[in-house]
């Protein structure tokens, strides 16, 4: 068979023609890749399992609910439109549910007809006529300042308002100042969306739209705030830096390889094997994910950075020679062994447990594979015609892979990781090497937060830290459970614990309240209703005339006959109604168990319960078809632990803080990273000890390379307060990178000429890497940056303690 690159045997290619063919597949493997890629930035993607009720109700959570959909529109009042006018702009915009301040609409037709229908069932009945006679004063005051004949007819069928009492509830919640004595000169408006705060594309959208319409409104200052609004800035911003350190690290590249080799079509060669690596992962993740995270993408992209070791490894060992076809260099078997360490290293993330880590393994794993095979057609022969017939080859001289000749004196000074680990571990030691803050990882302003937290408070918005979870099986017992928390919630706040609460009791009864409650209408019935008693009464010393309340008698009368109740499903048919019902009760309807207590095993709140109280007791393990839990949302948070006291002594109660539900699970995802790193570890180990038949040699590489990683990862650490997860994954690069680096400082040569091209291999891998990364840590995002910091101190550490170590020294 004919071998390629060889003068006069089969078909030469150049360099040139090699490249292109490279740069043509992957041309072609992105275009299969885009054409099924679905990308997604739902952060639920990239999070492990919940162990704990408290995760559960993060993740299920998580980008949704008013709190975190709200977008709130701050309008200097001295300029533009009046915010009224604004408003109504703003609701006929696409995705936009409500917008607040709006005239609360109280007639008959605006309200829902689940609520009407059973309104009787939605509210206690006084009992004494004092407490009749406050509730008409309220209504004849209602019915006089809305002078409208539709609260007439409202106040005549409901003297009670239990119809709208939830209605009027979240309107209250929702309330917005049309000017405080805090902020006197600007205006607030609260739009509530129908897209999660993590759907960053129609956030996008919706946020484009908002700020053209507040401009054709003549409120081009206008300020926006949110969780929404700061997704879309986050993200604008890392696309803006990573374009731009992106730019920056390539031009800073190419002048470092062009100053190596002067050579663009070596350059170009040098840059084909990982471009084709990169699309062949972005193809075969697109094929086999039916969404694909953003982060498994661009954290994959800089994984792929250790393949651009492949071709430098390749180029520079060939040198330019008179003769064609001299003997291949032995530069493979080295390589092959970094690759499969790589690869195992890599493949950890298979098992970290959340989808988002399996498609980032996939992506490096065949991204390595692809570029290590690409690297590999082009390390051969090649033949470039030169004027006067001799042709030049830039294959090199063979490498001997035979056992490795030690030199004498195989003394400490070979051995230096053992020095640095003994610097390196006091630091991880001193002092938490992880942080657990999400918030720490978006450059958000203190200012922008500041802000966010007081129009929050100023509108009353819902807590979107804390909340009081009822947990049960079955939905009647947690509703019961939850007309309880109630009761004691208004305790916590006529005590000045919590200005309020919203709950889907105010909506949606227990069965065994609205039987109670049918039971108490029908002695009111047989009292004579309307006619006698205390609610005649207190109507007459009101002021109200005979027969006003006759569609409130006929009502009551027809409900006290009726045996139908108001059921969750009759809400649900109700579109009015039915996200209100979603964002406060959930039915965990997974088939598979999910490890959480029965019902009489949920626990009490604790004494000294407070913002931390949000983990979940132990107990028997249920099938999730049974449980229920229902989300009591807080308003106006005063003092936590008096919330917990009145709370305490109930069970299936949880006072939930979901920051510490975040950071648990946080801290439950890196200690499966780090499980699954030292499991990669294990199989590394006797793979290692197999292909080099060298125990020392074995141990001195990996103590190289756990120095390096240890040195990054404490400096780091102290540099940025804390690694993140993110920077976590990104010591698996150094690892790889730091491995290829002692692989080939440890590798036998022939002669002192060859140890002298194998340490200027390495030398330029370093280099390039180092350049790269270093660039990339002085962005301004705190992922980028800390990606950048790690990756390059951890170069740097993994190079000089390889080069210092030279183990084992070459034959002289």
């Amino acid at each position: 068979m004919a071998q390629p690159g060889v003068r006069g045997v089969g078909i030469p290619l150049s360099l040139a023609a090699r490249t292109a063919a490279l740069l043509g597949l992957a041309c072609a493997l992105a275009g299969m890749g885009f054409l099924s890629l679905r990308t997604t930035y739902d952060l639920k993607h990239f999070l492990p399992e919940p162990a704990t009720s408290a995760q559960r109700l993060l993740l299920e959570r998580l980008g949704s609910g008013a709190g975190s959909q709200a977008i709130y529109i701050v309008l200097p009042s001295a300029s533009g439109e009046p915010a009224g006018r604004v408003a109504a702009r703003i609701r006929a915009l696409p995705m936009v549910t409500r917008v607040f301040p709006e005239a609360l609409d109280v007639g008959i037709d605006a309200i829902p007809g689940a609520l009407w229908r059973h309104r009787a069932l939605l509210a206690d009945l006084p009992r004494e006529e004092s407490a009749w006679q406050a509730v008409l004063e309220a209504r004849l005051a209602d019915a006089l300042l809305a002078d409208d004949d539709g609260v007439y007819d409202l106040v005549a069928a409901d003297p009670l308002f239990a119809s709208i009492g939830p209605i009027l509830d979240a309107a209250g919640a929702w309330a917005v100042a049309e000017g405080t004595s805090e902020a006197p000169s600007e205006r607030v408006l609260m739009v509530l969306n129908e897209a999660s705060s993590f759907d960053i594309g129609a956030q996008s959208a919706l946020v484009d739209s908002l700020r053209a319409a507040l401009a054709s409104a003549g409120h081009r200052n206008a300020e926006l705030y949110g969780s929404g609004v700061y997704g879309v800035q986050l993200q604008a911003l890392v696309r803006r830096e990573a374009t731009l350190f992106s730019v920056l690290a390539c031009v800073a590249l190419l002048l470092v390889l062009s100053c190596r080799f002067r050579s663009a079509s070596v350059v170009a060669a040098i840059g084909a094997p990982m471009v084709v690596g990169a699309t062949a992962g972005l193809a075969v993740v697109a094929a086999l994910f039916e969404e694909v995270h953003g982060i498994a993408l661009a954290f994959g992209f800089t994984l792929l950075g250790v393949t651009l070791d492949y071709p430098l490894h390749v180029f520079s060992r060939r040198r330019t020679q008179g003769v064609v076809g001299a003997p291949k260099t032995a530069l493979w078997p080295t390589l092959r062994i970094g690759i499969a360490t790589t690869l195992i290293a890599y493949g950890a993330f298979w098992i970290g447990g959340a989808a988002g880590l399996r498609q980032l393994a996939v992506f490096a794993m065949v991204g390595i594979v692809s570029a290590a095979c690409a690297a590999a057609w082009i390390d051969v022969r090649v033949s470039d015609t030169q004027p006067g017939g001799r042709g030049r080859d830039l294959s090199g001289t063979r490498f001997a892979w035979t056992k490795p000749v030690r030199s004498k004196g195989n003394h400490l000074a070979h051995w230096p990781w053992l020095v640095t680990l003994l610097v390196a571990v006091p630091m991880l030691l001193f002092r938490t090497p992880f942080t657990d803050d999400i918030a720490a990882l978006t450059p958000i302003p203190e200012e922008t937060l500041a802000k966010d937290a007081e129009l929050r408070r100023r509108l009353g918005t819902a807590e979107m830290r804390h909340l009081v979870a009822v947990h049960g099986n079955g939905l009647q017992a947690v509703l019961e459970r939850t007309e309880t928390v109630s009761q004691r919630l208004k305790s916590a706040a006529s005590a000045g614990a919590v200005a309020g609460h919203t709950s889907v009791v105010a909506l949606l009864p227990s069965a065994e309240t609205q039987r109670r409650r049918r039971s108490a209408l029908q002695a009111f019935v047989a009292g004579g209703a309307t006619k006698s008693g205390p609610f005649a009464d207190a109507a007459a010393a009101v002021g109200f005339g005979e027969g006003v309340f006759v569609p409130f008698d006929a009502h009551v009368a027809a409900v006290a006959r009726s045996d139908t109740l108001l059921t969750r499903d009759e809400l649900l048919r109700d579109a009015a109604l039915a996200d209100v019902v979603a964002a406060h009760l959930i039915a965990w309807d997974s088939p598979e168990p999910v490890g959480e207590p029965t019902a009489g095993s949920w626990g009490n709140i604790p004494d000294g319960a407070s913002a931390g109280a949000g983990g979940a007791p132990t107990g028997s393990v249920t099938h999730a078809s049974s449980r229920w839990t229902s989300l009591v949302l807080l308003r106006g948070i005063d003092d936590l632990d008096g919330i917990a006291r009145h709370l305490k002594g109930l069970d299936g109660v949880e006072l939930v803080d979901l920051k510490h539900a975040a950071e648990s699970l946080v801290r439950d995802f890196r200690g499966r990273l780090l499980g699954a790193f030292l499991v990669a570890l294990l199989v590394v180990m006797p793979l290692l000890l197999l292909m080099t038949r060298d125990l020392e040699r074995v141990l001195w590489l990996l103590g190289t390379v756990s120095a390096g990683v240890a040195l990054s990862a404490g400096i780091g650490a102290w540099a940025l307060a804390g690694l993140s997860l993110f920077d976590l994954m990104a010591l698996a690069l150094v690892a790889g990178l730091g491995l290829d680096y002692a692989l080939f400082h440890s590798k036998a040569e022939t002669d002192q000429d060859d140890w002298t091209v194998t340490r200027r291999a390495v030398a330029i891998c370093a280099l390039s890497s180092f350049v790269v990364f270093a660039i990339l840590s002085f962005s301004s995002v705190p992922v980028l940056r800390g990606i950048g910091t790690v990756v390059a101190l951890g170069v740097a550490a993994t190079w000089l303690l390889a080069r210092l170590g030279a183990y084992p020294r070459p034959a002289t």
